[in-house]
Protein backbone atom coordinates (compact mmCIF):
# COMPACT_ATOMS: atom_id res chain seq x y z
CA UNK A 1 0.00 0.00 0.00
CA UNK A 2 1.18 3.43 -0.76
CA UNK A 3 2.73 5.51 1.99
CA UNK A 4 -0.64 8.42 1.23
CA UNK A 5 -2.62 5.45 1.00
CA UNK A 6 -1.68 4.16 4.29
CA UNK A 7 -1.87 7.43 6.14
CA UNK A 8 -4.92 8.16 4.71
CA UNK A 9 -6.65 5.18 5.56
CA UNK A 10 -5.61 5.76 8.92
CA UNK A 11 -7.31 9.05 8.87
CA UNK A 12 -10.14 7.34 8.46
CA UNK A 13 -9.98 5.18 11.22
CA UNK A 14 -9.03 7.69 13.44
CA UNK A 15 -11.50 10.35 12.18
CA UNK A 16 -14.23 8.97 14.50
CA UNK A 17 -11.98 8.77 18.08
CA UNK A 18 -13.08 11.73 19.38
CA UNK A 19 -12.75 12.97 23.06
CA UNK A 20 -16.82 12.92 23.08
CA UNK A 21 -16.53 9.18 22.38
CA UNK A 22 -14.83 8.20 25.32
CA UNK A 23 -12.11 7.49 27.08
CA UNK A 24 -11.14 4.52 25.50
CA UNK A 25 -10.69 3.82 21.35
CA UNK A 26 -13.48 1.85 20.27
CA UNK A 27 -15.58 -0.95 21.91
CA UNK A 28 -14.53 -2.54 25.42
CA UNK A 29 -16.50 -4.75 25.61
CA UNK A 30 -14.83 -7.84 27.23
CA UNK A 31 -15.34 -11.51 25.29
CA UNK A 32 -17.42 -14.10 27.43
CA UNK A 33 -14.15 -16.88 27.30
CA UNK A 34 -10.42 -16.62 28.20
CA UNK A 35 -9.21 -15.75 24.80
CA UNK A 36 -6.92 -13.23 23.50
CA UNK A 37 -6.95 -11.63 20.03
CA UNK A 38 -3.44 -10.17 19.11
CA UNK A 39 -2.19 -8.44 16.33
CA UNK A 40 1.37 -10.04 15.66
CA UNK A 41 1.54 -7.50 12.89
CA UNK A 42 2.94 -10.19 10.30
CA UNK A 43 2.96 -13.40 9.08
CA UNK A 44 5.26 -16.05 10.74
CA UNK A 45 7.62 -17.54 8.14
CA UNK A 46 8.86 -20.76 10.74
CA UNK A 47 7.97 -21.74 14.14
CA UNK A 48 11.04 -23.52 14.36
CA UNK A 49 12.96 -21.46 17.27
CA UNK A 50 16.31 -22.35 15.71
CA UNK A 51 15.46 -20.66 12.57
CA UNK A 52 13.20 -17.42 13.87
CA UNK A 53 14.85 -13.73 12.80
CA UNK A 54 11.26 -12.09 12.57
CA UNK A 55 9.12 -9.63 15.12
CA UNK A 56 5.89 -12.06 14.48
CA UNK A 57 7.98 -15.00 15.73
CA UNK A 58 9.18 -13.27 18.57
CA UNK A 59 5.73 -12.54 20.14
CA UNK A 60 4.54 -16.27 19.39
CA UNK A 61 7.42 -18.53 20.31
CA UNK A 62 7.89 -17.83 24.16
CA UNK A 63 4.73 -19.20 24.42
CA UNK A 64 5.17 -22.66 22.93
CA UNK A 65 8.52 -23.24 24.11
CA UNK A 66 10.63 -22.63 27.60
CA UNK A 67 14.29 -22.86 27.83
CA UNK A 68 16.23 -23.13 30.47
CA UNK A 69 15.69 -20.23 32.13
CA UNK A 70 13.00 -17.44 30.85
CA UNK A 71 11.77 -13.67 31.60
CA UNK A 72 10.21 -11.74 34.25
CA UNK A 73 7.29 -10.47 32.01
CA UNK A 74 7.85 -6.52 33.93
CA UNK A 75 11.95 -6.53 34.72
CA UNK A 76 13.13 -8.98 31.73
CA UNK A 77 15.27 -10.68 35.13
CA UNK A 78 16.16 -14.76 34.23
CA UNK A 79 13.70 -16.43 36.53
CA UNK A 80 13.27 -20.36 36.45
CA UNK A 81 11.87 -22.11 33.92
CA UNK A 82 12.93 -25.56 32.66
CA UNK A 83 15.69 -25.22 35.25
CA UNK A 84 15.25 -24.37 38.57
CA UNK A 85 19.26 -23.87 39.77
CA UNK A 86 22.57 -23.22 38.41
CA UNK A 87 26.09 -22.73 39.58
CA UNK A 88 28.32 -20.94 37.74
CA UNK A 89 32.68 -20.40 37.93
CA UNK A 90 34.21 -18.21 39.39
CA UNK A 91 35.62 -16.45 36.03
CA UNK A 92 31.80 -17.25 34.39
CA UNK A 93 33.02 -19.59 32.13
CA UNK A 94 31.52 -22.98 33.18
CA UNK A 95 28.00 -23.03 34.14
CA UNK A 96 25.63 -26.12 34.98
CA UNK A 97 21.99 -25.64 35.46
CA UNK A 98 19.50 -28.35 37.48
CA UNK A 99 16.28 -29.17 35.47
CA UNK A 100 13.20 -29.52 36.70
CA UNK A 101 12.87 -33.17 38.59
CA UNK A 102 16.23 -33.38 39.17
CA UNK A 103 16.40 -34.96 43.16
CA UNK A 104 18.67 -32.95 44.61
CA UNK A 105 19.75 -29.28 42.89
CA UNK A 106 22.36 -27.55 44.15
CA UNK A 107 23.60 -23.98 43.64
CA UNK A 108 21.94 -20.57 42.89
CA UNK A 109 18.31 -21.05 43.38
CA UNK A 110 16.50 -18.96 40.44
CA UNK A 111 13.78 -16.49 41.13
CA UNK A 112 10.38 -16.96 39.77
CA UNK A 113 7.70 -14.75 38.87
CA UNK A 114 5.43 -16.77 41.21
CA UNK A 115 4.05 -13.18 43.00
CA UNK A 116 2.29 -12.23 39.48
CA UNK A 117 -0.08 -15.50 39.32
CA UNK A 118 -3.18 -17.05 41.85
CA UNK A 119 -1.10 -20.19 42.00
CA UNK A 120 1.46 -20.91 44.02
CA UNK A 121 4.70 -22.75 41.67
CA UNK A 122 5.04 -26.28 41.06
CA UNK A 123 7.88 -28.42 43.06
CA UNK A 124 11.08 -28.77 41.71
CA UNK A 125 11.48 -31.80 41.88
CA UNK A 126 8.53 -32.92 39.33
CA UNK A 127 9.71 -33.03 35.81
CA UNK A 128 8.61 -30.43 33.21
CA UNK A 129 6.97 -32.63 30.62
CA UNK A 130 6.51 -32.38 26.62
CA UNK A 131 2.80 -31.92 25.65
CA UNK A 132 2.61 -35.49 24.00
CA UNK A 133 3.58 -36.29 27.88
CA UNK A 134 7.67 -37.31 27.55
CA UNK A 135 9.76 -35.48 30.25
CA UNK A 136 12.03 -32.77 28.85
CA UNK A 137 15.54 -33.65 29.75
CA UNK A 138 18.87 -32.71 29.86
CA UNK A 139 19.07 -34.82 26.12
CA UNK A 140 16.77 -32.26 24.87
CA UNK A 141 18.78 -29.41 25.05
CA UNK A 142 21.96 -31.34 24.48
CA UNK A 143 20.09 -32.32 20.32
CA UNK A 144 18.20 -28.44 20.16
CA UNK A 145 21.81 -26.72 20.56
CA UNK A 146 23.69 -29.15 18.91
CA UNK A 147 21.03 -29.01 16.01
CA UNK A 148 20.87 -25.19 16.03
CA UNK A 149 24.59 -24.53 15.28
CA UNK A 150 24.93 -27.14 12.72
CA UNK A 151 25.16 -25.83 9.71
CA UNK A 152 22.63 -27.13 8.01
CA UNK A 153 19.97 -25.76 10.28
CA UNK A 154 21.19 -21.98 8.63
CA UNK A 155 19.65 -20.73 12.23
CA UNK A 156 18.66 -17.37 12.19
CA UNK A 157 20.65 -14.36 13.59
CA UNK A 158 19.76 -15.14 17.26
CA UNK A 159 23.03 -18.12 15.93
CA UNK A 160 25.55 -15.34 17.17
CA UNK A 161 24.65 -15.81 20.76
CA UNK A 162 26.05 -19.22 20.40
CA UNK A 163 29.75 -18.00 20.04
CA UNK A 164 30.58 -17.90 24.00
CA UNK A 165 30.26 -21.18 24.04
CA UNK A 166 33.32 -23.58 23.53
CA UNK A 167 33.53 -24.72 20.16
CA UNK A 168 30.20 -23.21 18.74
CA UNK A 169 32.44 -21.09 16.52
CA UNK A 170 34.09 -23.55 14.43
CA UNK A 171 31.26 -25.57 14.18
CA UNK A 172 28.50 -22.58 12.49
CA UNK A 173 31.41 -22.78 10.02
CA UNK A 174 31.42 -26.09 9.43
CA UNK A 175 34.85 -26.55 10.82
CA UNK A 176 33.89 -28.69 13.52
CA UNK A 177 31.59 -31.55 14.12
CA UNK A 178 28.47 -30.23 16.33
CA UNK A 179 29.25 -33.25 18.78
CA UNK A 180 31.92 -31.31 19.80
CA UNK A 181 29.65 -28.07 21.07
CA UNK A 182 30.87 -27.64 24.84
CA UNK A 183 27.91 -28.66 25.95
CA UNK A 184 27.32 -31.96 28.38
CA UNK A 185 24.54 -33.96 29.61
CA UNK A 186 25.72 -34.94 33.52
CA UNK A 187 22.34 -37.00 34.09
CA UNK A 188 18.12 -36.80 32.81
CA UNK A 189 18.09 -33.44 35.12
CA UNK A 190 21.66 -31.96 34.63
CA UNK A 191 23.75 -30.14 31.88
CA UNK A 192 27.29 -28.17 32.55
CA UNK A 193 27.62 -25.57 29.79
CA UNK A 194 31.32 -24.88 28.91
CA UNK A 195 32.03 -21.57 27.57
CA UNK A 196 34.91 -20.08 25.31
CA UNK A 197 34.87 -16.55 27.11
CA UNK A 198 33.11 -15.28 30.48
CA UNK A 199 29.64 -14.55 30.55
CA UNK A 200 28.18 -13.53 33.24
CA UNK A 201 25.12 -12.45 31.82
CA UNK A 202 24.66 -16.35 30.08
CA UNK A 203 21.77 -16.91 32.38
CA UNK A 204 19.95 -14.18 31.12
CA UNK A 205 20.80 -15.09 27.49
CA UNK A 206 19.18 -18.49 27.76
CA UNK A 207 14.99 -17.65 27.57
CA UNK A 208 15.93 -16.66 23.78
CA UNK A 209 14.57 -18.89 21.37
CA UNK A 210 17.05 -20.37 19.93
CA UNK A 211 18.61 -22.12 23.39
CA UNK A 212 14.65 -23.09 23.54
CA UNK A 213 14.62 -26.76 23.59
CA UNK A 214 12.71 -28.51 20.23
CA UNK A 215 11.21 -32.29 20.13
CA UNK A 216 14.07 -34.40 18.51
CA UNK A 217 11.64 -37.20 17.64
CA UNK A 218 9.11 -35.30 15.72
CA UNK A 219 12.01 -33.40 13.52
CA UNK A 220 13.47 -36.99 13.10
CA UNK A 221 10.57 -38.06 12.49
CA UNK A 222 9.46 -35.66 9.90
CA UNK A 223 12.93 -35.70 8.55
CA UNK A 224 12.34 -39.77 7.64
CA UNK A 225 9.57 -38.63 5.91
CA UNK A 226 11.44 -36.23 3.44
CA UNK A 227 10.21 -33.30 4.65
CA UNK A 228 11.77 -31.72 8.48
CA UNK A 229 9.12 -28.62 8.56
CA UNK A 230 6.13 -30.64 8.62
CA UNK A 231 7.13 -30.95 12.05
CA UNK A 232 5.80 -27.83 12.93
CA UNK A 233 2.02 -28.97 11.73
CA UNK A 234 -0.85 -28.32 14.23
CA UNK A 235 -0.73 -32.27 13.81
CA UNK A 236 2.65 -32.83 14.60
CA UNK A 237 4.25 -30.24 16.71
CA UNK A 238 5.36 -30.64 20.64
CA UNK A 239 6.16 -28.06 22.87
CA UNK A 240 7.11 -27.69 26.49
CA UNK A 241 5.58 -23.89 27.22
CA UNK A 242 2.26 -23.07 28.52
CA UNK A 243 0.53 -22.80 24.76
CA UNK A 244 0.77 -25.53 22.08
CA UNK A 245 -0.05 -24.80 18.43
CA UNK A 246 -4.18 -25.69 17.58
CA UNK A 247 -4.32 -23.94 14.39
CA UNK A 248 -2.04 -22.41 11.56
CA UNK A 249 -4.08 -20.78 8.30
CA UNK A 250 -0.58 -18.75 6.43
CA UNK A 251 -1.85 -15.08 6.19
CA UNK A 252 -5.40 -15.64 7.87
CA UNK A 253 -4.14 -16.62 11.73
CA UNK A 254 -2.66 -18.68 14.05
CA UNK A 255 -4.29 -19.85 17.27
CA UNK A 256 -2.60 -21.28 20.53
CA UNK A 257 -4.38 -23.22 22.82
CA UNK A 258 -3.22 -23.66 26.95
CA UNK A 259 -1.01 -26.43 27.15
CA UNK A 260 -2.52 -29.04 29.88
CA UNK A 261 0.71 -30.76 30.35
CA UNK A 262 2.71 -27.68 31.10
CA UNK A 263 4.37 -28.38 34.45
CA UNK A 264 2.46 -24.26 35.56
CA UNK A 265 -0.57 -24.87 34.08
CA UNK A 266 -2.41 -24.06 36.93
CA UNK A 267 -1.31 -20.33 37.22
CA UNK A 268 -2.15 -20.27 33.05
CA UNK A 269 -5.15 -18.41 32.56
CA UNK A 270 -6.02 -17.58 29.33
CA UNK A 271 -7.20 -21.07 26.81
CA UNK A 272 -6.71 -19.40 24.10
CA UNK A 273 -4.31 -16.83 21.84
CA UNK A 274 -5.43 -15.69 18.35
CA UNK A 275 -2.89 -14.39 16.57
CA UNK A 276 -3.69 -11.80 13.45
CA UNK A 277 -0.99 -10.79 10.62
CA UNK A 278 -2.49 -7.59 10.55
CA UNK A 279 0.12 -5.96 7.47
CA UNK A 280 -1.75 -2.30 7.50
CA UNK A 281 -2.12 0.14 10.62
CA UNK A 282 -6.18 0.58 9.21
CA UNK A 283 -6.91 -2.97 9.56
CA UNK A 284 -5.47 -3.20 12.67
CA UNK A 285 -7.07 -0.32 14.08
CA UNK A 286 -10.64 -1.14 12.54
CA UNK A 287 -10.30 -4.49 14.66
CA UNK A 288 -9.08 -3.10 17.61
CA UNK A 289 -11.85 -0.01 17.26
CA UNK A 290 -14.67 -2.57 16.58
CA UNK A 291 -13.21 -4.97 19.49
CA UNK A 292 -12.54 -7.66 17.10
CA UNK A 293 -8.86 -7.82 18.65
CA UNK A 294 -7.97 -6.63 21.66
CA UNK A 295 -4.41 -5.70 22.03
CA UNK A 296 -1.60 -4.11 19.16
CA UNK A 297 2.41 -4.04 20.22
CA UNK A 298 4.91 -1.53 20.75
CA UNK A 299 7.30 -0.35 17.67
CA UNK A 300 4.06 -0.87 15.06
CA UNK A 301 1.98 2.09 15.43
CA UNK A 302 2.82 5.15 13.10
CA UNK A 303 3.08 8.46 15.02
CA UNK A 304 0.04 10.15 12.90
CA UNK A 305 -1.42 7.00 14.42
CA UNK A 306 -0.38 7.88 18.22
CA UNK A 307 -1.09 11.36 17.51
CA UNK A 308 -4.77 10.91 16.73
CA UNK A 309 -5.36 8.89 19.84
CA UNK A 310 -3.22 10.87 22.31
CA UNK A 311 -5.58 11.03 25.46
CA UNK A 312 -7.09 7.35 25.00
CA UNK A 313 -6.76 5.37 28.20
CA UNK A 314 -5.59 2.60 26.40
CA UNK A 315 -2.90 3.73 24.37
CA UNK A 316 0.32 3.15 26.76
CA UNK A 317 3.96 4.44 26.10
CA UNK A 318 6.95 2.30 27.72
CA UNK A 319 10.57 3.13 27.60
CA UNK A 320 12.48 0.55 25.34
CA UNK A 321 15.73 -0.92 25.22
CA UNK A 322 15.87 -0.54 21.96
CA UNK A 323 18.56 1.50 19.46
CA UNK A 324 17.21 2.42 15.59
CA UNK A 325 20.39 2.95 13.61
CA UNK A 326 21.45 2.43 9.97
CA UNK A 327 24.14 -0.39 9.18
CA UNK A 328 27.20 0.83 6.69
CA UNK A 329 29.16 -1.92 4.25
CA UNK A 330 32.22 0.10 5.72
CA UNK A 331 34.14 -2.70 2.86
CA UNK A 332 33.12 -1.01 0.05
CA UNK A 333 34.10 2.97 -1.31
CA UNK A 334 33.16 5.53 -0.21
CA UNK A 335 31.80 4.00 3.09
CA UNK A 336 35.65 2.13 3.82
CA UNK A 337 37.21 5.83 4.73
CA UNK A 338 36.34 6.57 8.08
CA UNK A 339 36.45 10.02 7.12
CA UNK A 340 33.16 9.53 5.41
CA UNK A 341 31.55 7.88 8.11
CA UNK A 342 31.79 10.64 10.32
CA UNK A 343 31.13 13.03 8.04
CA UNK A 344 27.31 11.33 7.63
CA UNK A 345 26.60 11.45 11.20
CA UNK A 346 28.19 14.93 12.44
CA UNK A 347 25.58 16.35 9.38
CA UNK A 348 22.95 14.86 11.19
CA UNK A 349 20.30 16.70 13.37
CA UNK A 350 18.76 14.24 14.73
CA UNK A 351 15.98 15.91 16.99
CA UNK A 352 13.47 16.31 14.06
CA UNK A 353 13.36 12.41 13.53
CA UNK A 354 12.33 12.54 17.43
CA UNK A 355 10.09 15.01 16.98
CA UNK A 356 8.31 13.29 14.25
CA UNK A 357 8.13 9.71 15.75
CA UNK A 358 6.78 11.87 19.03
CA UNK A 359 6.73 8.68 21.32
CA UNK A 360 8.96 9.52 23.45
CA UNK A 361 12.42 8.48 21.57
CA UNK A 362 15.93 9.94 22.20
CA UNK A 363 18.37 10.76 19.63
CA UNK A 364 21.10 8.24 20.04
CA UNK A 365 24.60 9.02 20.25
CA UNK A 366 26.30 5.61 20.90
CA UNK A 367 24.34 2.24 20.62
CA UNK A 368 23.58 1.31 24.43
CA UNK A 369 20.43 2.91 25.52
CA UNK A 370 19.88 4.62 29.10
CA UNK A 371 20.57 1.65 31.67
CA UNK A 372 21.05 1.76 35.37
CA UNK A 373 24.49 2.19 36.31
CA UNK A 374 25.53 2.47 32.75
CA UNK A 375 27.12 5.72 31.88
CA UNK A 376 25.95 7.06 28.86
CA UNK A 377 28.08 7.99 26.01
CA UNK A 378 27.42 12.41 24.98
CA UNK A 379 31.16 13.27 23.01
CA UNK A 380 33.59 11.67 21.74
CA UNK A 381 36.38 13.51 20.47
CA UNK A 382 39.22 12.54 17.59
CA UNK A 383 42.29 14.34 16.17
CA UNK A 384 42.29 14.93 12.66
CA UNK A 385 45.41 16.58 11.12
CA UNK A 386 45.74 18.86 14.17
CA UNK A 387 41.99 19.80 14.54
CA UNK A 388 39.29 18.04 17.08
CA UNK A 389 36.24 16.93 16.22
CA UNK A 390 33.22 15.40 18.07
CA UNK A 391 32.53 13.12 15.60
CA UNK A 392 29.22 12.62 17.84
CA UNK A 393 27.58 15.96 17.25
CA UNK A 394 25.79 17.78 15.27
CA UNK A 395 28.47 19.33 13.23
CA UNK A 396 27.54 20.28 9.76
CA UNK A 397 30.74 22.70 9.09
CA UNK A 398 32.86 20.02 10.81
CA UNK A 399 31.22 17.60 8.49
CA UNK A 400 31.93 19.07 5.61
CA UNK A 401 35.63 19.63 6.34
CA UNK A 402 35.83 15.94 6.96
CA UNK A 403 34.18 15.04 3.37
CA UNK A 404 36.49 17.15 2.15
CA UNK A 405 39.53 16.01 3.64
CA UNK A 406 38.40 12.06 2.53
CA UNK A 407 38.34 13.40 -0.91
CA UNK A 408 34.87 14.80 -1.88
CA UNK A 409 34.88 18.42 -1.89
CA UNK A 410 31.18 19.56 -1.69
CA UNK A 411 30.08 15.55 -1.71
CA UNK A 412 32.05 15.35 -5.21
CA UNK A 413 35.28 13.31 -6.11
CA UNK A 414 38.31 14.43 -7.90
CA UNK A 415 36.33 13.05 -11.01
CA UNK A 416 33.91 15.42 -10.89
CA UNK A 417 31.33 12.28 -9.69
CA UNK A 418 28.89 12.66 -6.49
CA UNK A 419 29.01 10.64 -3.58
CA UNK A 420 25.51 8.36 -4.08
CA UNK A 421 24.16 5.71 -2.41
CA UNK A 422 21.54 2.89 -1.80
CA UNK A 423 19.75 3.05 1.46
CA UNK A 424 17.32 -0.18 2.07
CA UNK A 425 14.91 0.14 4.73
CA UNK A 426 11.77 -1.93 5.75
CA UNK A 427 8.56 -1.40 4.77
CA UNK A 428 7.34 0.79 7.19
CA UNK A 429 6.02 4.20 7.47
CA UNK A 430 8.01 5.64 9.83
CA UNK A 431 10.95 4.13 8.25
CA UNK A 432 9.97 6.01 4.93
CA UNK A 433 9.74 9.23 6.50
CA UNK A 434 12.37 8.81 8.84
CA UNK A 435 14.57 8.10 5.83
CA UNK A 436 13.37 11.11 4.07
CA UNK A 437 14.41 13.59 6.97
CA UNK A 438 18.00 11.88 6.82
CA UNK A 439 18.37 12.02 2.94
CA UNK A 440 17.21 15.61 2.36
CA UNK A 441 19.68 16.61 5.13
CA UNK A 442 22.23 14.69 3.74
CA UNK A 443 21.59 16.23 0.41
CA UNK A 444 21.61 20.25 2.06
CA UNK A 445 24.51 20.09 3.75
CA UNK A 446 27.09 17.60 2.01
CA UNK A 447 25.79 17.33 -1.09
CA UNK A 448 25.20 13.50 -1.16
CA UNK A 449 22.53 11.84 -3.18
CA UNK A 450 20.74 8.83 -0.95
CA UNK A 451 18.12 6.30 -2.56
CA UNK A 452 16.02 4.72 -0.89
CA UNK A 453 14.60 1.28 -1.52
CA UNK A 454 11.63 -0.03 0.54
CA UNK A 455 11.14 -4.12 0.54
CA UNK A 456 9.67 -6.59 2.31
CA UNK A 457 10.08 -7.44 6.16
CA UNK A 458 11.37 -11.05 4.93
CA UNK A 459 13.82 -9.72 2.03
CA UNK A 460 15.14 -6.93 4.50
CA UNK A 461 15.78 -9.27 7.56
CA UNK A 462 17.60 -11.80 5.23
CA UNK A 463 19.80 -8.85 4.09
CA UNK A 464 20.57 -7.66 7.34
CA UNK A 465 21.56 -10.84 8.86
CA UNK A 466 23.24 -11.88 5.73
CA UNK A 467 25.31 -8.44 5.49
CA UNK A 468 24.30 -9.16 1.72
CA UNK A 469 23.08 -4.73 0.50
CA UNK A 470 24.66 -2.18 -1.44
CA UNK A 471 25.87 1.00 0.51
CA UNK A 472 23.69 1.61 3.98
CA UNK A 473 20.86 -0.55 5.86
CA UNK A 474 18.10 0.40 7.97
CA UNK A 475 18.95 -1.62 11.31
CA UNK A 476 17.89 -1.88 14.80
CA UNK A 477 18.77 -3.83 18.33
CA UNK A 478 15.93 -4.31 20.93
CA UNK A 479 17.70 -5.92 24.10
CA UNK A 480 17.30 -9.63 24.76
CA UNK A 481 18.63 -9.51 28.07
CA UNK A 482 19.21 -5.92 30.15
CA UNK A 483 22.93 -5.45 30.10
CA UNK A 484 24.96 -3.38 28.11
CA UNK A 485 27.08 -6.15 26.44
CA UNK A 486 23.81 -7.42 24.14
CA UNK A 487 23.78 -4.10 22.34
CA UNK A 488 28.18 -4.46 22.21
CA UNK A 489 28.23 -7.95 21.22
CA UNK A 490 25.94 -7.87 18.32
CA UNK A 491 28.91 -5.93 16.88
CA UNK A 492 31.34 -8.69 17.67
CA UNK A 493 32.55 -11.00 15.30
CA UNK A 494 30.78 -12.49 13.14
CA UNK A 495 28.33 -9.53 14.20
CA UNK A 496 24.83 -9.98 14.45
CA UNK A 497 23.67 -6.51 12.36
CA UNK A 498 24.05 -5.60 9.36
CA UNK A 499 27.11 -3.77 9.64
CA UNK A 500 30.03 -5.64 7.80
CA UNK A 501 32.76 -4.32 10.29
CA UNK A 502 34.23 -6.89 12.64
CA UNK A 503 37.70 -6.49 15.14
CA UNK A 504 39.41 -9.34 16.82
CA UNK A 505 40.70 -6.44 19.13
CA UNK A 506 36.95 -5.60 19.71
CA UNK A 507 36.36 -8.91 20.84
CA UNK A 508 39.14 -9.01 22.86
CA UNK A 509 38.21 -6.05 24.92
CA UNK A 510 35.14 -7.30 25.52
CA UNK A 511 36.13 -10.45 26.77
CA UNK A 512 37.84 -8.52 29.10
CA UNK A 513 35.40 -5.97 30.38
CA UNK A 514 33.28 -9.64 31.38
CA UNK A 515 35.83 -10.94 33.09
CA UNK A 516 36.19 -8.24 35.51
CA UNK A 517 35.35 -9.71 38.91
CA UNK A 518 34.12 -6.39 40.19
CA UNK A 519 30.53 -5.21 38.01
CA UNK A 520 31.12 -1.56 38.56
CA UNK A 521 34.56 -2.66 36.68
CA UNK A 522 33.02 -4.08 33.93
CA UNK A 523 30.26 -2.05 32.93
CA UNK A 524 32.93 0.79 33.09
CA UNK A 525 35.23 -1.53 30.86
CA UNK A 526 32.14 -1.62 28.54
CA UNK A 527 31.60 1.97 28.61
CA UNK A 528 35.04 1.81 27.25
CA UNK A 529 33.96 -0.81 24.29
CA UNK A 530 31.14 1.39 23.11
CA UNK A 531 33.55 4.27 22.52
CA UNK A 532 35.98 2.13 20.87
CA UNK A 533 32.90 0.80 18.57
CA UNK A 534 32.11 4.15 17.76
CA UNK A 535 35.66 5.72 17.07
CA UNK A 536 35.34 3.19 14.12
CA UNK A 537 31.92 3.97 13.78
CA UNK A 538 30.52 1.30 11.64
CA UNK A 539 26.90 2.58 11.78
CA UNK A 540 24.95 5.68 12.21
CA UNK A 541 22.98 5.91 15.15
CA UNK A 542 19.90 7.04 15.08
CA UNK A 543 17.49 7.21 18.36
CA UNK A 544 16.51 5.61 21.74
CA UNK A 545 13.23 3.94 20.85
CA UNK A 546 9.32 3.90 23.00
CA UNK A 547 6.84 1.85 22.48
CA UNK A 548 3.29 3.10 22.27
CA UNK A 549 0.85 0.32 22.23
CA UNK A 550 -3.21 -0.31 22.83
CA UNK A 551 -4.29 -2.68 24.94
CA UNK A 552 -8.00 -3.06 26.04
CA UNK A 553 -9.02 -2.41 29.94
CA UNK A 554 -10.34 -5.51 30.38
CA UNK A 555 -6.64 -6.93 29.34
CA UNK A 556 -4.67 -8.60 32.66
CA UNK A 557 -1.07 -9.54 32.99
CA UNK A 558 -0.01 -8.23 29.47
CA UNK A 559 3.04 -6.19 30.64
CA UNK A 560 4.95 -4.13 28.40
CA UNK A 561 8.65 -5.00 29.28
CA UNK A 562 11.73 -2.90 27.69
CA UNK A 563 12.13 -5.93 25.50
CA UNK A 564 9.09 -5.81 24.15
CA UNK A 565 8.44 -9.25 24.81
CA UNK A 566 4.60 -10.17 25.94
CA UNK A 567 4.56 -13.46 27.81
CA UNK A 568 0.77 -14.73 27.95
CA UNK A 569 1.21 -17.19 30.71
CA UNK A 570 1.13 -14.52 33.04
CA UNK A 571 -2.43 -12.59 30.80
CA UNK A 572 -5.91 -13.01 31.45
CA UNK A 573 -9.25 -11.47 30.43
CA UNK A 574 -11.55 -9.84 33.03
CA UNK A 575 -14.93 -10.99 31.77
CA UNK A 576 -16.73 -9.17 34.21
CA UNK A 577 -15.25 -5.69 33.53
CA UNK A 578 -17.35 -2.91 32.51
CA UNK A 579 -16.14 0.97 32.28
CA UNK A 580 -17.17 3.29 35.59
Amino acid sequence: MARRAFLAGSAVVLAACHPAEGEYFGNTTPPAKQRLVFENISEPETLDPAKTQSASEERLLPSMFEGLTTLHPVTMEAITGMATHYTASPDFTRFTFYLRGHPNPSGIRLPDASSLTLAPPPPDNIPARWSDGGVVTAHDFLYSWRRAVAPETAAGFGIAYFNCIENAAGIIAGKIAPAKLGVTARDDFAISIQLCRPAPYFPSLLWTFWFCPVPARAIESAKKGGAEALWMNARNIIVNGPFTLARWRPNDYVVLRRNPRYYARSSVRLEEICFLPSRDEPTMLSLYKAGLSHAIPGKFLTPEAVAGLRGKRDLKREPAARISFYSLDSLQPPFDNILVRYALNMALDKKPIAAYLAGGQLPAAGVVPPMRMFPPLQSLPVTVDGQTYDVLSSDPAGARTLLAKAGYTGGVDKQGKRISFKLTINQRPRALKTAEILQEQWRQRLGIEVMIGSVTESIWAEAVSNKRYSGMIEDAWTANYLDPNDFLEMFGSPGATGATWTSASFDGELERANAAPDATERLHQLAEAERTLMRVMPIVPLYFDSFSFLQKPFVRGLWNNPGDVPLFKYTSIDTHWRAS
